[in-house]
């Protein structure tokens, strides 16, 4: 399921995912989800959030074959 792609790519910083709309019209599906990234060990940069953020739309794009409206 999503969340599973969404804790694989996003790696060891993503502890946790939360899915908090689903809008279903159609034959097409609407979720909305929030991440949470944390590294005990030290502050996480925005570049570091960004490129594991960027493989979890990539992930979800390809197994889903979803579009993402908002990037």
């Amino acid at each position: 399921d999503i969340v599973n792609v969404i804790t694989k790519k996003g790696g060891k910083e993503v502890v946790n995912v939360d899915i908090f709309d689903v809008f279903e019209m159609q034959d097409k599906k609407s979720i909305a989800f929030k991440v949470t990234f944390q590294d005990p060990t030290k502050t996480l940069t925005d570049e570091e959030v960004n490129v594991s953020l960027n493989t979890i739309i990539e992930g979800i794009e390809k197994e889903f074959n979803a579009e993402i409206r908002n990037k």
